[in-house]
């Protein structure tokens, strides 16, 4: 389903199968990984029909190597998935990725190469391991190892049982006549009547023994890579770590088939039972990942609603001063009082790029006087990283720290992939008991997958966003940079948590047109946490909770009575639209007195679809959830609408709204924190498109 197309298209699943990157590069090495995790999930997949299945047919326990015998007589669904994955591989390749024949080839020959080292050892071991009746008679005569109680118990049951349940050599139930010897050999299967049918289990169980072995390896060196993890070479391309989890799993059903029987389903279901009263109970709770906030700080009361109203009017006043500080410096450089709204949408690594792309163009096309005019940056996900990080070299570049900071070094840089430690860490030690910690702030956290991305994202951004959000507080007050407000969502309210390293406690009401407006409606993460540290977050995890996709990145825990777990603000508002009009909002007489234009630059990385798809099985199944979420966005953007009905009249006449997108429906780029070639290439492009091209100049007719 992978391969062919049909599952996790729109999140870019199958072209981490297609183009498998391996320290940043796509090679005969990185898929010579993924044959090695081809190799794993076939030998995975045959064990659990050699362990599950094996009883039924007697007649192996009378020939030499039997599990390389099963295995090569099961090959025909391994064997087809390699010629799928071949045909849509190589097309990928030619269509996608650009490459030149040699390049495909020796790809090719990397995936080979790595599925043949991995069979050609799994059975050598299994060969030197696997034992047969003749065997077994040889190792009856000698001393019988002392085996423990439990152990000898749950191999009698299992023996007995497969007695029981396994067929006799009259039986046309599972009747086997002939068999492959090798791949170029059929032989007739031996007649097994006259042999013991305890005997004949007790071999098979001892090959099943010898395949959980096997199996306990493979996991054991799994773990240890897992202990490595922050070194870049044994971080495993994103697509190696899926087949692993997934070879992972067919293992442990598997085991506790072998163990349970038809006891498996309802250890299962004990087990999830369990598992679901651990975490509720915080004993699995590793997701306590805001890095800087005190965890272990003493509780205090919240505070009063009197005291708030003051610190509301404290924060208030304090943007008002910075929206003074910047129109003066508009006024003291002759400049036009135009004030810019960023707005940007979430999309993973291609929201980040775009985002970047568009405000170093748009700087390019001022003169470099874009930023001067940007009062607020706020969205979701990977494009507040693409933002945050233009903001941050626009700083260093205002500080004279560098000459420039829009060139294409810095572009590929960010594009690079994100999600291969992300993945290698969920399989290699989130699946397990998490141990290795870390020190930042004075205090201990888990180096999770979270703790995998963010040391991705200073390593493609030269560390330059790692430090506390209060170090942004002194340049925001002096309007030297733009604000910034990050927008995580409660999980459990779907409310929004604004996060800035300025106060905007006055932003957690509804808007002044509202009527009964006492309600709160956000909550200010800086009050909220003050207590904890809250100044103290690190930037870096500021962008991280705003882009917590499931999965990908754990959602954030938050320390306090209430204990808010907190998601993508995405949840919430995806576009960052509804952020800016309330901002908007509660300054609206100061903007309609003091500005001649307001813009708003809407930054999105997908247009509307009309597009219907065709009917089929799949996405009968899938449909209705898709189109769910679309119309969950599509919700999003109505929502902006209705709030920009009800800002003043006085003030919509100066707004000028600027939409920028990517795609048209022919050329989708999926939601990823990893880019193919093709999809890097579009991007770069996107910009000089028409309609992008329109918008431009729609944009400069306002800004002059």
């Amino acid at each position: 389903m992978i391969v062919s197309g049909n599952f996790g298209s729109e999140y870019g699943i199958p072209s981490l199968f297609f183009s498998p990157e391996y320290l940043h590069k796509v090679n005969f090495i990185s898929y010579f990984f993924l044959g090695i995790s081809f190799g794993i999930f076939f030998i995975a997949f045959h064990i659990s029909g050699y362990i599950s299945n094996a009883y039924l047919f007697p007649f192996l326990a009378t020939v030499k190597n039997p599990f390389y015998k099963f295995s090569l007589n099961n090959f025909i669904i391994p064997f087809t998935f390699i010629i799928t994955y071949f045909v849509k591989s190589i097309d990928f390749q030619i269509y996608i990725q650009y490459f030149s024949g040699f390049e495909i080839f020796l790809n090719c020959l990397g995936l080979l190469s790595g599925i043949t080292l991995l069979y050609s050892l799994s059975f050598k071991w299994f060969k030197t391991r696997n034992i047969d009746l003749n065997i077994l008679e040889e190792k009856l005569k000698k001393k019988k190892k002392k085996i423990p109680k439990t152990i000898e118990k749950i191999r009698d049951y299992d023996e007995e049982w497969k007695k029981t349940h396994t067929p006799d050599a009259t039986s046309r139930f599972w009747s086997v006549k002939t068999y492959l010897k090798s791949p170029s050999k059929i032989k007739r299967t031996q007649i097994f009547k006259h042999y013991d049918p305890k005997k004949i289990q007790k071999v098979l169980v001892h090959n099943h023994i010898d395949a959980l072995i096997y199996s306990g390896v493979l996991i054991l060196i799994i773990f240890i890579l897992g202990l490595y993890k922050e070194i870049p070479a044994f971080v495993l391309p994103a697509a190696v770590s899926i087949m692993l989890l997934i070879s992972f799993i067919v293992i442990a059903f598997t085991t506790v088939y072998a163990f349970f029987k038809e006891w498996s389903a309802f250890i299962f279901i004990l087990f999830l039972i369990l598992l679901s009263q651990a975490n509720q109970r915080g004993l699995l709770d590793y997701h306590q990942s805001a890095y800087g906030i005190n965890y272990k700080a003493e509780q205090k009361d919240s505070v009063s609603t009197e005291d708030y109203h003051k610190i509301q009017e404290k924060d208030y006043e304090t943007v008002l001063q910075i929206l003074e500080k910047r129109k003066k410096q508009l006024v003291n450089s002759k400049q036009k009082s135009s004030f810019v709204f960023v707005n940007t949408a979430g999309g993973g690594l291609k929201a980040s790029v775009w985002t970047f792309s568009i405000l170093a163009y748009l700087d390019v096309v001022t003169r470099n006087h874009f930023f001067e005019h940007v009062q607020l940056i706020t969205g979701a996900s990977g494009g507040m990283l693409g933002a945050a990080y233009a903001r941050e070299l626009y700083l260093q570049k205002t500080n004279n720290k560098i000459k420039t900071w829009h060139n294409d070094t810095i572009i590929n840089n960010l594009s690079k992939d994100m999600l291969n430690p992300i993945a290698f860490s969920y399989v290699s030690s989130d699946l397990f008991y998490i141990f290795q910690k870390f020190k930042y702030n004075n205090n201990f956290y888990y180096k999770d997958r979270a703790y995998m991305l963010e040391k991705s994202l200073n390593e493609h951004t030269r560390s330059i966003l790692d430090k506390p959000i209060s170090a942004y507080n002194k340049p925001e007050l002096e309007a030297v940079i733009p604000m910034l407000i990050f927008s995580p969502a409660e999980i459990e309210n779907g409310r929004k948590v604004l996060i800035s390293s300025t106060g905007i406690s006055f932003l957690c009401y509804p808007f002044k047109t509202i009527q009964n407006s006492n309600s709160k409606i956000n909550i200010d993460f800086h009050n909220k946490y003050k207590n904890y540290g809250s100044e103290n977050l690190r930037f870096t995890t500021a962008v991280r909770m705003n882009a917590s996709f499931p999965f990908i990145s754990p959602y954030v825990s938050m320390p306090g009575k209430d204990r808010l777990k907190l998601s993508d603000a995405g949840m919430n508002d995806n576009y960052g639209l509804s952020t800016s009009l309330q901002f908007l909002s509660a300054y609206s007489d100061w903007f309609v007195k003091n500005t001649d234009r307001i813009i708003f630059i809407n930054i999105s990385c997908d247009g509307k679809s009309d597009k219907s798809s065709d009917f089929n099985f799949l996405s009968d199944l899938t449909e209705p959830f898709q189109g769910a979420l679309n119309n969950y966005f599509n919700f999003q953007r109505m929502n902006g609408e209705n709030l920009y009905r009800q800002t003043q009249k006085q003030l919509r006449k100066k707004i000028v709204f600027i939409n920028f997108q990517i795609n048209s429906n022919k050329r989708h780029i999926s939601v990823s924190w990893h880019l193919t070639n093709r999809e890097k290439k579009i991007i770069s492009k996107a910009m000089n498109n028409s309609q992008n091209q329109k918008e431009i100049n729609k944009f400069l007719n306002a800004f002059y």
